[in-house]
Formats: C-alpha cells, sequence, structure tokens
C-alpha cells in the first residue's frame, strides 16, 4: 500500500515471515481476497493520495485494506493466516 504499483498472489505457506512489497520493499501490504479487486483498490488508494474525494464504499474499502496492512506490518505472516 506504499506505492500502490505492485501486486502478487501467492500462497500462505510461500510466503515469508516478514512479507514485504517486490518493488519499494515496504512492509506496508494488504491481503486480498480472490473476489476483490486488485486494480480497482490501486485506483481507489491513487485517488486518495491525489486528494480526490472518496464515495463511502470506496472509502470503506481502503480502511479495511489499511487495517490489514497494519496486522500484517505488525504481525507479518502470522496475520495473512489469521485472516485466512
Amino acid at each position: 500500500m506504499n506505492c500502490g504499483t505492485w501486486t502478487t498472489q501467492i500462497r500462505v505457506r510461500e510466503l515469508p515471515e516478514e512479507p514485504h512489497c517486490g518493488n519499494c520493499q515496504s512492509r506496508l501490504l494488504s491481503l486480498l481476497y480472490f473476489s476483490q479487486d486488485a486494480e480497482k483498490l490501486k485506483l481507489d488508494l491513487r485517488k486518495r493520495r491525489e486528494g480526490k474525494e472518496l464515495n463511502p464504499d470506496e472509502l470503506k474499502e481502503l480502511t479495511v485494506a489499511r487495517r490489514k496492512a497494519d496486522l500484517i506490518l505488525s504481525y507479518g505472516k502470522q496475520a495473512v493466516r489469521a485472516w485466512k
């Protein structure tokens, strides 16, 4: 969520204990389910960074993603296992 450009799909068992962004090395990563659209989240994040107004659904999705990212930042792979 730091650079807002890198996405990957990886199995939980293959995830390092302290995951990080493959682009900027930030540890602020969020977990998405298959039903969620990564491109939509990236667009919402870009919109937020540009200071544009977000509708309530976009804001809710970003808030949930940020909460997950904070947990992953603090607990690493354990947080991902908890969300699974």
